[in-house]
């Protein structure tokens, strides 16, 4: 993804510049079978938090995780009964705390990834296939370091801490929003059983107590369904 790495390179699958669109993810046979759900107003919701290895294994890299608190949402209306679906209608709060947080388009994740970058923060990543290379890697026969860029096939992990360098290609940075754009929530009427990814800032999460359990509150009609994340 956005990376300045030292003995190691930037990754991005050419497949993900190439995304067409949020499409989501495949909603469970029942809103029972995510680790929070309720029913109420003829709708049914189901909730999980990702963990770290969750969303490492959906975008191969621990960027994403270390930017946002990625929850998998699911919405099952009645049938004949459409809802609308938005991102609007989700926040997240954490008990003891009065701050609302609402959740992030693709573009500011890639955007708080980028910044990130630039801070020179320590992160994981994953690579495998054919894709785009950019960064900085130790040339294994001087042992110097050299730019990299351009495409290559490769697989590995890498865990990087460089300081910030030059801004990353608009390429990768695209790629990096359409990855998180592909499994968002997708907006809009649904009829059936729709499900996707909302991403909350971390930074706005101040746990006061370590074990309070975030809130996940969807507005639904003239109702505040409100879901225990565990």
């Amino acid at each position: 993804m956005l990376r300045r790495l030292c003995a190691s390179i930037v990754f991005v699958g050419v497949a993900l510049v190439a995304t067409a669109g949020p499409r989501g993810t495949v909603p469970k046979a029942t809103a029972g079978e995510y680790r929070a759900h309720a029913q109420r107003s003829g709708i049914e919701i189901g909730a999980s938090q990702l963990s770290f290895d969750q969303v490492m294994k959906a975008f191969n890299s621990s960027d994403v995780d270390r930017c946002c608190i990625v929850v998998e949402v699911a919405l099952y209306p009645e049938r004949d009964n459409p809802v609308s679906v938005s991102m609007d209608d989700f926040a997240l709060q954490v008990p003891g705390n009065d701050a609302i947080i609402r959740p992030y388009s693709a573009r500011a994740v890639a955007t708080t990834i980028e910044q990130y970058q630039d801070s020179g923060k320590t992160s994981t990543t994953t690579h495998v296939g054919a894709g785009y290379e950019w960064g900085t890697e130790i040339d294994p026969v001087t042992g110097q370091p050299r730019k990299v860029h351009g495409a290559s096939t490769d697989t590995g992990t890498s865990v990087t801490n460089e300081p910030s360098g030059p801004p990353p290609p608009p390429v990768v940075i695209q790629a990096v929003e359409d990855k998180v754009a592909e499994r968002a929530l997708p907006e809009g009427a649904a009829s059936a059983a729709v499900a996707g990814y909302l991403y909350f800032p971390r930074s706005m999460v101040n746990k006061k107590k370590k074990k309070a359990a975030l809130e996940l509150q969807y507005a639904v009609k003239d109702q505040t369904i409100v879901l225990a994340l565990p």
